[in-house]
């Protein structure tokens, strides 16, 4: 096992500087954004991101940073396990939302198809920013 994490860190150390400071700045996008739509904002302020679709960046870094993260920890970067591991993560926090934030699990009720709209977004943003990283490495 330790082994693994040796590995692992080479393969990070060894990747060109572009790569770890876009890696670096997209999980500090990721965090920096729940933090505050979870601790600062307002339940109003919040709809208005979801609304006009600005949290399409932050699924966009996330799917750049589960892609990293993917690639590290794998020896394969192939672009199509890459995307399907952002895929199926994408979809467990689509899925995460639902059951522990009230307030898309009220959208989920009241508006399904913007709910509906909203999450297939969401999950085409998390691939973007995933392919983007794939063609990158």
């Amino acid at each position: 096992m330790e082994n693994f994490f040796i590995k692992s860190h080479n393969r990070f150390r060894d990747l060109p500087w572009d790569v770890k400071f876009l890696f670096v700045v997209s999980f500090f996008i990721a965090f920096a954004w729940i933090f505050t739509t979870r601790f600062v904002f307002t339940q109003n302020q919040n709809d208005w991101l979801s609304e006009f679709q600005i949290d399409k960046i932050v699924h966009f870094s996330g799917g750049i940073f589960i892609a990293g993260i993917f690639s590290i920890y794998s020896n394969k970067t192939q672009r199509r396990l890459l995307i399907f591991w952002t895929l199926a993560v994408g979809i467990l926090w689509e899925i995460w939302e639902i059951l522990f934030f009230p307030d898309q699990y009220i959208r989920y009720q009241v508006h399904f198809l913007l709910w509906l709209t909203d999450t297939l977004g969401d999950i085409a943003a998390d691939i973007l920013g995933a392919y983007f990283l794939a063609n990158i490495l």
